[in-house]
């Protein structure tokens, strides 16, 4: 696509911003398009200073149109007009009729957009691959979804050479205006397999791109009793509408050219289809008190029993026998819990099973399901209100964990950020107020949770995730009195997570998170781009001229003739974009990992330190009480006494001076379950202060808790990914109280820190599995000492124990200086893989 833009460009001698004068003029249109409505720039491009100052070639907001308008753009759009034929009759006798209006792209057209944006050349597999654990190739580990059965299937099924285009759709009703109007787009978005899943997963990246509009519409022109299922039929038949043109490509093979400049003769199959439980019901055409996937009983789906999967072929069979009066159509629907759509628009696709296309939906099945509507609710229903919020309120920080200082039961907007921050304490925070029976059934629901995000499976973790569901199954009786029956839909769900990921990949890849947040791009800011009468048609509009702009922005950078404002500004935009940490941006992580004082050549241990000390000369005597570092000048001196060639002329006083900072970051070592990107902490030594705003109350001292190689000697860099008894017995944890710099006449050039040690790691806590945790102490005051910074490894959590009988009576501030304490390994997924009990036992 851009080398054929490049040629047209050469051979008829214009610029690379064409139909721009120049950079500048390009860079002004973009940003107006961007972001101001069609008005705005009008009155702007009529301003005298932009018209005496400016002098673009555009003076006014037509002529910038059609210039953004001759831009090369991806798939035009299609409007294919659908009349409804109702089963009520109006004033005039005849049946109420309704005009929808079905506005798509050719999905092929789109397909091979994707294979010829040479910006994703590194990121597109052609192959399946089987990736495997361990020498003698037994224990098989899925990542992204080549590495799955699905694809080695469709291979053997396709000519030899031929390369396999897995499809993924994802479709989701959302608002477009907020307290009038009741206005509503349904989205349907496409995307494909061969693209890595975390660039796919990143809308900066343009992987995942629009191809219609379904009609949303009440269908009044139906009686009540039919309505629903007409609304089933009417969807099919638009999505039979917009992936016609996937029926032949999918049978016969299109010709495509790859981002390598390789012409191949691909396949696109339709693979996956990301949804929640009411539109997986929708496409699978059943009930949704059944499984979309299974023909469980609609009364066993809360037992621990695996069935039989649907299949399009038994579908189509008994709507065949309905159709010819064959089955009755209360069998039909009762007996079986199907729809009667007779012409779903998956009967038709090649090589299709849309049983299993369908995919696990964490967000919706497990942080909004199964924690937040269940498990939450269920607690709240045992403990009460207050003796939870209670906990979460003295929470003690952690760098990015957010504090519910109003507690838990009283949050209004449920996000899954809500959700997961929830997750990260709710074990802790239950810890003492709940019977053991519970914090196992809790226990086992997080462990399944935490281990479906992971972004690698093996066979091992995969054995470990269905022995979690065992377990919660196993005491989830203990809620009997909260729930009136265990039978819902998104506990069934859970048995299917397991064979989904051997089949497509890892289901961190199929997150109906990312499709939610491509709405403000694809929908709600198009909306707000419109005049809200006859928006579709402007919606369109405005979405082809954004598509123009980001493809020639593309195709500058790809030329290596984009400004480094702009592409400084497209990172900044990638990063506001994730609802997720902003580390899921490569580019942003390697511009973020310039800054770090690597500790090996791999890259994989290191820290930041701020060019600007906070604390500059600061003297030992005040650093004492300012950090709450009583032993910190013998401290310094035992450290000095233990390395080689020391001298009394290196021993420190309470008058020396030191250079003090507030925070490091440390980049800890990655871990093969999880993107290599999200590794940064934020570790802070930080004294209390007051603000420059004298009404503002005392920001209170921050010291957190880091994990700390005891023996760096034994800890080599072939050691760093190591996980259970290994990795606990080589490190300990301890309160980081001063970051520091001596000065230079001392000898010591890298970074010290001060910190109190606790009890190295040794029981566990039989009701929540985590590691027991104690402070150390010398002659009745803190175990202090000094290391080098380089013995961080990184940030961990403590939690206090707490009883029902001694409820928490202390601030979130002071909640580290409690005596016991709990080892949070559910902060983040890193530590939950590393330190879980079940992984110390193997």
């Amino acid at each position: 696509m851009f080398e054929a833009l490049r040629d047209e460009q050469l051979e008829l001698g214009l610029d690379p911003w064409a139909p721009f004068d120049d950079e500048e003029e390009w860079e002004l249109a973009r940003w107006l398009v961007n972001n101001v409505g069609k008005n705005a720039i009008e009155e702007f491009l009529k301003l005298p200073i932009a018209h005496k100052r400016l002098g673009t070639s555009y003076q006014s907001a037509y002529k910038l149109f059609q210039r953004v308008d001759a831009l090369l753009h991806g798939a035009d759009w299609q409007l294919r007009k659908v009349t409804v034929k109702g089963n009520l009759e109006g004033k005039d006798g005849q049946p109420l009729k309704e005009e929808l209006e079905l506005w798509f792209h050719d999905p092929v057209k789109c397909i091979k957009d994707l294979f010829s944006n040479p910006l994703l050349k590194d990121s597109i597999v052609y192959a399946p691959e089987k990736i495997f654990d361990d020498k003698d190739g037994v224990v098989r580990r899925y990542e992204e979804m080549w590495t799955g059965d699905w694809w080695w299937e469709m291979q053997g099924r396709v000519p030899t050479g031929s390369v396999v285009a897995p499809v993924i759709l994802a479709s989701d009703k959302t608002a477009l205006s907020m307290f009038s109007g009741n206005k509503t787009v349904w989205p349907v978005y496409l995307t494909l397999g061969n693209i890595a899943k975390d660039v796919r997963c990143q809308p900066s990246k343009r992987a995942m791109l629009l191809i219609g509009y379904i009609p949303v519409t009440k269908l009044e022109c139906f009686s009540e009793d039919v309505r629903s299922l007409e609304g089933y039929r009417l969807y099919h038949y638009c999505m039979n509408i917009i992936l016609s043109a996937l029926h032949d490509a999918g049978e016969g093979g299109v010709s495509i050219t790859c981002p390598d400049c390789v012409i191949r003769q691909v396949y696109p199959i339709l693979a996956a289809y990301v949804a929640d439980h009411p539109e997986q019901c929708l496409i699978s055409c059943c009930k949704e008190n059944r499984c979309p996937k299974c023909l469980v009983e609609r009364d066993e789906r809360g037992n621990l029993k695996c069935s039989t999967m649907r299949t399009p072929a038994s579908f189509l069979s008994k709507a065949a026998k309905v159709e010819r009066g064959q089955m009755r159509t209360k069998d039909f629907e009762d007996l079986h819990g199907l729809r009667r759509v007779f012409d779903p628009f998956w009967a038709t696709l090649p090589h299709t099973d849309i049983f299993t296309c369908i995919t696990p939906d964490i967000l919706h099945q497990l942080h909004k399901g199964m924690f937040k509507d269940h498990l939450m609710s269920w607690c709240l229903s045992i403990l009460g209100k207050d003796g939870l919020d209670a906990r979460y309120r003295t929470m003690p920080p952690y760098d990015d964990l957010r504090h519910f200082k109003k507690g838990v039961s009283s949050v209004s907007q449920w996000t899954g950020t809500e959700h997961k921050e929830m997750e990260r304490t709710f074990i802790g925070a239950l810890s003492g107020l709940v019977s053991s029976e519970v914090l196992a059934a809790a226990r086992a629901l997080l462990d399944f949770i935490f281990l479906a995000q992971y972004e690698s499976h093996t066979d091992l973790t995969l054995a470990t995730m269905t022995k979690s569901l065992k377990e919660f199954h196993k005491h989830k009786s203990v809620f009997e009195d909260c729930v009136r029956s265990f039978n819902f839909a998104k506990l069934h769900a859970m048995l299917h997570y397991v064979d989904s990921i051997r089949l497509l990949g890892t289901a961190d890849g199929f997150n109906t998170e990312f499709p939610e947040r491509l709405h403000i791009d694809f929908a709600k800011r198009a909306y707000r781009a419109s005049n809200r009468r006859d928006y579709l048609i402007q919606m369109t509009t405005w979405l082809r001229r954004q598509e123009a702009l980001a493809i020639r922005a593309a195709y500058l950078e790809w030329l290596g003739v984009a400004s480094s404002s702009a592409v400084t500004a497209d990172l900044d935009d990638s990063d506001n974009d994730s609802d997720n940490d902003s580390d899921n941006d490569s580019d942003d992580h390697i511009r973020r990992l310039a800054r770090f004082h690597l500790l090996d050549s791999s890259g994989t241990r290191g820290y930041y330190l701020p060019r600007c000390c906070h604390v500059p000369n600061a003297c030992l005597s005040a650093v004492e009480l300012s950090q709450r570092a009583p032993c910190i000048v013998d401290a310094i001196n035992t450290y000095f006494a233990s390395q080689p060639g020391s001298s009394s002329l290196s021993n420190v006083s309470a008058t020396t001076t030191i250079n003090l900072y507030n925070y490091v970051c440390i980049l800890a070592p990655p871990l093969l379950h999880f993107s290599p990107l999200k590794r940064f902490h934020k570790i802070r030594a930080a004294a209390s202060y007051q603000p420059k705003d004298s009404q503002k109350p005392l920001v209170p001292a921050q010291f957190d808790t880091a994990m700390l190689i005891v023996d760096k000697l034994s800890f080599s860099n072939d050691d760093q990914s190591l996980t259970g008894k290994q990795l606990v017995s080589r490190l300990r944890i301890a309160r980081i109280h001063a970051i520091f710099k001596l000065p230079d006449h001392y000898g010591e050039k890298e970074p010290l820190v001060y910190i109190h040690w606790y009890r190295r790691f040794q029981s566990v806590d039989s009701a929540t599995s985590m590691f027991k945790i104690v402070p150390a102490t010398r002659g009745h005051k803190p175990h202090a000492a000094v290391v080098p910074l380089t013995h961080v490894l990184r940030l961990c959590h403590l939690i206090p124990c707490c009883s029902r009988d001694n409820s928490p009576n202390w601030a979130r501030e002071t909640a580290l200086d409690e005596g016991k304490f709990l080892f949070n390994h559910y902060i983040d997924l890193d530590l939950f893989e590393r330190t879980r009990l079940e992984h110390l036992n193997t």
